[in-house]
């Protein structure tokens, strides 16, 4: 398929109609691990997750809350990857509700619906050292998302020395430690 444009001659070009068919768009080979997340994963170079034939894809959208990940990820799993890490919730932790856990369990259950074979594993929050609040809730979410029937990725190795100097994202090493995470789930799966 190409696009239609003009030539210098004046002729045009016949364009095949773009399909509406789902099932028609690109996929994403077997076996491709998504992280989708906020701005603490920015720093994850998939290059260098995309090890042993191991396809990995990050995204991250700056600023996400639960409910606005919820809205990201349903385009992605038109890509049809065999496993999802999703990482949410450090943004939301100053205002944390009962129903951003809530929200999150949803997440999953959409994603599953559209993908039942997808692995599919929440993150808990990184740990935040900005806001004495926002620290509580993200340890409280942590604790809530480790005592569910569910698959985790714990991050309880990053400490405030891998934060940045402002407390709210990863520094150099935090990232590094973040990726380690990340990469030792990506071998096992």
């Amino acid at each position: 398929e190409y696009l239609a444009f003009k030539s210098n001659e004046n002729t045009s070009t016949n364009v095949n109609e773009v399909s509406s068919d789902p099932t028609d768009s690109f996929h994403w080979p077997n076996g491709t691990t998504l992280i989708l997340g906020d701005s603490i994963i920015n720093g994850i170079s998939e290059e260098k997750l995309s090890k042993d034939g191991k396809l990995v894809k990050v995204r991250h959208i700056s600023g996400a809350l639960v409910k606005d990940m919820m809205h990201h990820v349903i385009p992605f799993t038109e890509k049809k990857p065999s496993n999802i890490i999703v990482h949410v919730g450090t943004n939301c932790a100053p205002n944390l509700k009962s129903r951003d856990l809530k929200e999150l369990l949803l997440l999953k259950s959409m994603v599953k619906e559209k993908l039942p074979t997808c692995k599919f594993l929440l993150s808990t929050p990184a740990l935040r050292s900005d806001n004495g609040k926002a620290a509580l809730t993200v340890s409280q979410l942590s604790k809530h998302l480790l005592e569910l029937d569910i698959d985790v990725v714990d991050y309880n190795n990053i400490k405030s020395k891998h934060l940045s100097r402002k407390g709210l994202h990863l520094n150099a090493t935090g990232t590094r430690r973040l990726a380690k995470n990340f990469l030792e789930y990506i071998r096992k799966n």
